[in-house]
This record gives structure tokens, C-alpha cells and sequence, in this order.
């Protein structure tokens, strides 16, 4: 049985596949996706679509179907890539399983889409702590009091200084 193989351009050797229009049409999706298209446009799923799922997304993760929410903020994910609000449930989902890494990754994602919201890095704080890295935790709550400069992040604010008195005293309780 033969292996096949990428023909060069312009030939075609029998047996041979010609990946050449699976690339271009890669390098389409890439460069639609780079100008901010969604994939949920290319496979036709519309926004009204997407809330519906994110509700049903957003039910589960608070009635405790983390399974459940895992695959739906997943394929909203996939979906729409560059939308915070679908992210933070995946983040927050991860979290709530205890899948800490994936969580992080999450978290560092929505922190990229809203460098202004210190809400992302107090909670990779709070992943951190369970994770048992008390100082890079403590970076992260104090990085995210910079950006609570606003009355909007007044919320945030009190949060992360709650956490970061509670990881000075001597002897304390287990964040999480």
C-alpha cells in the first residue's frame, strides 16, 4: 500500500495528493479570522445561536453540570475565539473541575481580550494558590490593583486586597 504523498506544483505523480488547495484555503480561514471574522460565521452559526447556548452554557455551570459546560463554552470557543464572555466560562468551568492548568490558559486568554478587567488575574491568583505558587499569586493580586483605578472596579479591588491580607497573616486558611 502506498503512502501518499504532496506532489510538487504543477506535478502530480500517481497516488500523489496535491495539498495545495487545502492550503490556500487555511491560509483564507487564517487571515478571515486574523481581520476578525469568527468561525461561527464560516459555518454558519448566527449570534442569536450562540446566546442561546451560552444560556444554556451558563445554566449548567451554575446548577453544577460542569461536563456539560465544558463542551458547550468549548464549541463557543471555537465559535467565536475572541469573545471574552465565552472564554470566562471556560475559564471558570476549568477552574470549577479542577483542571488548574487549563483554567490559567483560559484566564491568561481573557486577560488578553480585557487588559483593562483586573477580574482575570484574581482569579489566576486563586488558581495559583491551589496550586500552592503563594508568591506568583500575589504578583498576580497585586498587578491587578493597578487596574483598579475606576469606581466600576471598586468590587475587584476589595477582593484582591482581601486576598493578599489573608496571605500576610501567620497562620491562615487554605485559599481557594
Amino acid at each position: 500500500m502506498k503512502t501518499p504523498h504532496a506532489a510538487h506544483p504543477g506535478h502530480s505523480a500517481p497516488g500523489s495528493i496535491d495539498i495545495t488547495p487545502l492550503r490556500q484555503d487555511l491560509e483564507a480561514l487564517g487571515a478571515f479570522i486574523a481581520e476578525g471574522g469568527r468561525m461561527a460565521d464560516v459555518v454558519g452559526v448566527d449570534d442569536a445561536t450562540c446566546e442561546a447556548l451560552y444560556a444554556v452554557a451558563h445554566h449548567a455551570l451554575l446548577h453544577g453540570q460542569h461536563q456539560e459546560a465544558l463542551l458547550l463554552f468549548s464549541r463557543l470557543c471555537t465559535l467565536d475565539a475572541m469573545s471574552a464572555k465565552y472564554r470566562w466560562g471556560l475559564a471558570l468551568t476549568c477552574r470549577e473541575m479542577g483542571r488548574t492548568a487549563d483554567a490559567l490558559v483560559h484566564l491568561v486568554i481573557c486577560c488578553q481580550l480585557e487588559p483593562d478587567r483586573p477580574d482575570g488575574l484574581i482569579e489566576m491568583a486563586r488558581c495559583l494558590l491551589t496550586v500552592g505558587d503563594e508568591e506568583t499569586a500575589k504578583e498576580s493580586l497585586a498587578e491587578a490593583l493597578t487596574l483598579c483605578t475606576v469606581p466600576r472596579h471598586a468590587a475587584a479591588k476589595a477582593r484582591a486586597q482581601g486576598l493578599l491580607e489573608l496571605l500576610a497573616q501567620p497562620s491562615r486558611p487554605l485559599v481557594k
